[in-house]
């Protein structure tokens, strides 16, 4: 027998050396951004990179503060909605819901909008319907849903057979968001609601109304997990078909329900290994029942927030690598703002919808302004990975520098190029959440980092 297993080494050894060394199989390679390689894709490549990565950047009550600090700074960009009136006059009212029609021509599907689009949807806004004063009602959405600028399901496009982009999407809202129901459209099919950050219409099958006592409760229990997840389902339910396969997104806040005993029954089943969450739904007249649903303990979620550090920042962030672009969060998806919303709210921030009110909030900021390229990269020395960066339309989450670039990732709607041979620009479609670095171009040939405007890191300044 050992003669044999000589010969068969002896055999592999030729083997190898007639065909040279023995290789690994070879790893994957992803489609990626220019100058990026595989092991950028994963966040504890830059992880590892970062000094005290695991080190507190702010308490839950320093972040509560500084919420506090961003409804300061630009009033209207984020309400606290308890403290909202509870009546709104017919001026007041009228003036949340004038909002103008594109003047450019506008698509459904492949067809231009005709005329008569703009009439019925101007009825449906049913401004005759509102009073001298309008008492506001208090509500939770049921399930993701989409806010939208008009009461109307069409994707209004801006150039024919796009269903990537609407005009009249304006945010997505997640699931169980309190929220403030303020008019609703002439076939009672939608709301105009207020959510913490932005105002728009919801679909009525979408939300739940409560009373003022029971929504504030629901806001104040002291015991919740937070989906920190990319999105996770409950399990499928034949018993509770309205919380039947959920799903929730990073940064939802869900209350904990307490197991009084060691063994609980739920929907025919014991709920061992199971948070026990309290999920707001809509009875067949749109009013509030609270349904207890059984999340397994494997499921990605934080008891209470998470700890606001940078190895979480960017843990989370590479949660959604890869992810589609989805302007204003339609599609179940995020855009540029939104994903940054969305991964902070994991830590306790409530931060503005739009980039615009974001990059002009409270933080620890770095302004870009009238600054060369060499004076930039000094900058961009400066801040930790974490950091928002913005420039005119867009935002992103730094998340280090390697080889004198640097890199961030992003809900990435396009960038340009050069075309090969005419040196013209063109633009790139890549509608994904990716890694890049500042060395790709905009609109008017000039690189990322030359059009920066500001960094933020959400911190005390």
């Amino acid at each position: 027998m050992y003669k044999y297993v000589v010969k068969l080494f002896m055999l592999i050894c030729i083997v190898i050396a007639i065909n040279g060394t023995i290789r690994p199989v070879a790893a994957y390679e992803f489609s990626k951004m220019p100058n990026v390689h595989n092991e950028m894709l994963r966040a504890d490549y830059w992880i590892k990179q970062l000094p005290n990565p695991d080190k507190i950047i702010m308490s839950v009550e320093e972040i509560d503060n500084f919420n506090q600090d961003i409804q300061r700074d630009v009033p209207g960009s984020v309400l606290d909605l308890k403290t909202y009136s509870e009546s709104l006059s017919r001026a007041q009212l009228c003036q949340l819901l004038d909002r103008s029609f594109p003047d450019e021509p506008s698509y459904i599907g492949d067809q231009a909008v005709e005329p008569g689009f703009w009439t019925e949807l101007q009825k449906q806004i049913s401004l005759d319907s509102i009073e001298e004063t309008n008492q506001v009602k208090y509500g939770f959405t049921v399930r993701r849903s989409n806010l939208k600028t008009f009461p109307t399901d069409n994707i209004i496009g801006d150039e024919p057979g796009d269903p990537g982009f609407d005009l009249f999407q304006d945010s997505s809202v997640l699931a169980a968001e309190p929220l403030l129901i303020l008019h609703h459209s002439a076939d009672q099919q939608w709301y105009f609601v207020q959510i913490y950050n932005y105002a728009g219409w919801l679909p009525v099958a979408d939300v739940a109304i409560s009373d003022r006592e029971t929504w504030l409760e629901y806001q104040e229990e002291k015991e919740f997990l937070v989906v920190t997840a990319n999105h996770l389902k409950l399990d499928a339910n034949p018993l509770a078909p309205e919380i039947s396969e959920l799903e929730f997104s990073m940064g939802c806040k869900l209350p904990l329900v307490g197991a009084t005993e060691s063994s609980v029954a739920l929907d025919m089943r014991v709920a061992h290994g199971n948070y026990l969450i309290k999920i707001p739904t809509r009875n067949a007249v749109g009013q509030l029942v609270f349904k207890i649903a059984a999340l397994p303990i494997s499921n990605e979620v934080a008891e209470g927030y998470l700890p606001y550090t940078r190895a979480n920042i960017i843990r989370q962030a590479f949660k959604m690598q890869g992810d589609r672009y989805c302007w204003g969060g339609m599609l179940n998806g995020r855009d540029c703002s939104s994903l940054v919303m969305e991964l902070y709210r994991c830590f306790g921030f409530r931060l503005a919808r739009n980039t615009d009110a974001q990059e002009i909030s409270t933080g620890k900021t770095i302004s870009f302004n009238n600054h060369d390229r060499v004076e930039r990269a000094t900058l961009m020395n400066q801040i930790m990975p974490g950091a928002v960066l913005y420039f005119s339309g867009h935002e992103m989450l730094y998340v280090g520098e390697e080889g004198g670039r640097y890199y961030v990732i992003n809900a990435l709607g396009g960038y340009d190029r050069y075309k090969t041979g005419d040196g013209e620009l063109e633009t790139v479609r890549v509608r994904s959440v990716v890694v890049n670095d500042l060395s790709l171009m905009r609109y008017n040939g000039n690189q990322w980092l030359d059009e920066l405007t500001t960094a933020k890191q959400l911190e005390k300044p």
